[in-house]
């Protein structure tokens, strides 16, 4: 990728990330693995901000119920795949940056293959079985993970497997995949939540490769937009389990 200084210079004169710090976001390499409501936002502000290479992973296509939270997307694109729509957009937003597309779900057979590919990996996916894949893959290959949840007006945010930090399976061991947990499309959702949760994860992603700043790694970041009410929980606390999170 050609670094254009011009381009970033608002982020160049923050002094916690500098040249030295635009340089690292322009060689990395991060994987969004769910192009939806949290997956769209996220794609957007990573791309933005010059991310070297950027991942898509995602094996559904755009449908008109997505339109009012998945925020990259256009009416023109109903029916087609997401990775290649979003891919098709983000290249208009930023060119030097790096698009793969991943037009699959990611499971057991292929997340390691995919995975090894990035340096850091981004959950914004829609249910306990596909986070409990993400997660181990990460762990065995030594990824941070930086995972979103969201479901009607309430945002979870968290790191899991940071520099011997906790992982997805320390926060919620117990095994939600049997359908005990609901998604966006059984509870609703409002379009910002899923927003908001994106704008969290990318300067969380932002920090990490930068150096800056301090990780959101052993704590839970939960926001109720009803009531403007955010606030941290520790991974482990009896409170965490209580929370109910869904994507």
């Amino acid at each position: 990728m050609k670094i254009s200084s011009e381009r970033y210079k608002r982020q160049i004169i923050l002094k916690e990330i500098g040249e030295s710090g635009q340089s690292r976001i322009n060689k990395s390499s991060v994987l969004v693995v769910g192009a939806g409501g949290i997956g769209c936002s996220l794609l957007s502000y990573l791309s933005a901000a010059g991310t070297g290479t950027l991942g898509i992973a995602d094996s559904d296509k755009v449908d008109i119920t997505n339109l009012h939270r998945q925020v990259l997307f256009n009416e023109d694109q109903t029916g087609e795949s997401k990775a290649e729509s979003a891919a098709d957009n983000l290249k208009k937003m930023n060119s030097g940056t790096e698009y793969k597309i991943f037009n699959e779900h990611l499971g057991k057979l292929n997340s390691e293959s995919i995975v090894s590919e990035f340096d850091i990996v981004a959950d914004a996916t829609d249910n306990f079985r596909s986070r409990y894949i993400i997660n181990d893959i990460c762990v065995k290959l030594g990824k941070p993970l930086i995972w979103g949840a969201v479901s009607r007006f309430e945002l979870q945010v968290s790191v899991f497997n940071f520099e011997n930090g906790p992982d997805l399976r320390t926060a919620f061991p117990e095994n939600l995949t049997a359908g005990n947990v609901g998604n966006c499309g059984e509870q609703g959702v409002i379009g910002p939540a899923a927003g908001i949760t994106a704008m969290l994860m990318a300067s969380e992603i932002i920090k990490i490769i930068t150096g800056a700043g301090k990780i959101l790694s052993g704590e839970l970041l939960y926001a109720d937009l009803l009531t403007s009410e955010f606030r941290k929980i520790r991974i482990k606390s009896p409170e965490l389990v209580n929370l109910n999170p869904s994507g």
